[in-house]
């Protein structure tokens, strides 16, 4: 082989393991051992570590409840973390970036939240005998973000140093909840009431804040028509871009948000955004797009395509199979926005958590690039 048809070689190959070095794929994560459904809520930044519940869910094709919060990973499988002495069950709702901490609530005599890294740290309550749920974890995992009940609930930010502390409502407000919160854990995003629906007729509606130490708590509005309401679950690794779901005159959409930009909707569909990559160029969610049974289904979105139902890029654009799958609610997605997980109903009718991985968006490209430096080695090689 001469020099020239070596380095061809060289060049195809090195094209195709980088298209194929994050190859597509969708695969069913399973159960814990002695349950029978599970649900994902969480995923680390490059996509290897999956958290979420395993347990028993009220009906078929419904979030788990009396859950046992578990940790997945490709080698390792569906791995347990137990549960804090006197607990009945926990929820498991983020895992930090680097994929070392989990946080969620704690079920027994009362519900507080947990941190949990090689083993269980409960994070106290805001009140004397109060309950606390954790919803978000920064990067390293020394920051956590959810909501406490002092006479109602109120959203938190906790610390290793300065523990659980408030951080504040709405003006008008009485009730706040934290969701998400930024890699550096300085942006803190979700939901309370406001002046704008403490009276009718918005009377028991919230409206979405993002919050900072040197802002406070500042409301983000609600999109044009239908009742003020409107609700942030998700924020970029950056800050930048908070996601979530407000009340419009189509319905319920599923909104992106910016300083710049403010609050836009992601579509004219009733859906719900409840995570994006790092920068929010991607964001996934869940949307009624009127297939039968009649149930919300996984979307992922991006400035180029839009709304996109998840279970038709994997099946039309990807070719990949899904049996009888049926993808419910997208809950996280990775830095890059190429793992997505979520739990729908697997081809047995019960829940199970899910993850789907798409390729980088250049690797069609790298590998069409590859095939044509073959086929010109090919051709030298016939002459």
């Amino acid at each position: 082989m001469g020099c020239r048809s070596r380095a061809c070689l060289w060049v195809a190959s090195l094209l195709l393991a980088a298209g194929g070095a994050r190859a597509q794929l969708f695969t069913g994560l399973g159960t814990l051992q002695g349950t029978s459904s599970s649900s994902a809520f969480g995923v680390s930044a490059d996509g290897s570590v999956v958290v979420g519940e395993s347990g028993t869910p009220s009906a078929p094709g419904l979030v788990v409840e009396l859950g046992l919060p578990f940790r997945w990973t490709q080698s390792g499988g569906m791995q347990g973390l137990g549960l804090v002495a006197g607990a009945i069950s926990s929820t498991c709702r983020a895992v930090s970036g680097d994929g070392s901490t989990i946080v969620g609530g704690m079920i027994g005599a009362t519900y507080l939240a947990y941190r949990w890294n090689n083993g269980f740290e409960t994070l106290g309550a805001l009140g004397p005998d109060g309950t606390s749920e954790a919803f978000g974890v920064s990067h390293d995992g020394s920051v956590v973000v959810g909501m406490s009940s002092v006479v109602g609930n109120i959203a938190f930010r906790w610390t290793e140093s300065g523990g659980m502390q408030s951080i504040g409502v709405l003006p008008g407000g009485a009730f706040s909840a934290a969701q998400g919160v930024s890699e550096d854990g300085e942006v803190v995003v979700g939901y309370g009431d406001s002046t704008e629906t403490t009276s009718e007729p918005y009377l028991g509606k919230d409206q979405a804040f993002r919050w900072t130490a040197g802002g406070g708590m500042i409301g983000l509005g609600d999109l044009p028509g239908g009742a003020f309401n409107s609700r942030a679950f998700g924020v970029s690794s950056d800050g930048q871009v908070a996601v979530g779901e407000s009340d419009s005159a189509a319905g319920t959409d599923a909104f992106r948000y910016t300083e710049a930009g403010g609050i836009e909707s992601l579509g004219d569909f009733d859906g719900t955004a409840h995570a994006a990559s790092a920068d929010g160029s991607v964001i996934v969610g869940e949307g009624y797009f009127g297939n039968p049974p009649h149930l919300n289904e996984a979307f992922v979105w991006d400035a180029t395509h839009g709304v996109r139902r998840l279970a038709t890029v994997l099946t039309d654009d990807l070719h990949l199979s899904l049996s009888t799958w049926y993808l419910g609610p997208a809950q996280a997605v990775s830095a890059d926005g190429n793992t997505i997980v979520g739990w729908g109903v697997d081809p047995a009718g019960n829940t199970e958590a899910w993850l789907a991985r798409l390729p980088e968006p250049d690797a069609p490209l790298l590998q069409g690039a590859a095939l044509l430096a073959l086929a010109a080695l090919a051709g030298r090689r016939a002459r």
